[in-house]
């Protein structure tokens, strides 16, 4: 939900998966494949400060109701 407010205490650089049900939010700490770049969409606009993933599943709790 792009109104959704969530307060991260982990400042240090690492991606989420969010349950699509109950809303849960997990971090994930290992490292991803690094993107190439910015689209050429975009690039020209803007000047990259960084960047995270998000992931979206539904957890296991979820799975079993």
């Amino acid at each position: 939900e792009a109104d959704r407010r969530h307060f991260d205490p982990d400042a240090t650089p690492h991606h989420h998966i969010i349950c699509s049900i109950c809303r849960r939010i997990e971090d994930i700490s290992e490292e991803l494949p690094q993107m190439t770049g910015l689209p050429g969409s975009v690039k020209n606009r803007y000047r990259l400060t960084g960047y995270s993933v998000e992931f979206h599943g539904v957890c296991k709790d979820c799975e079993r109701k």
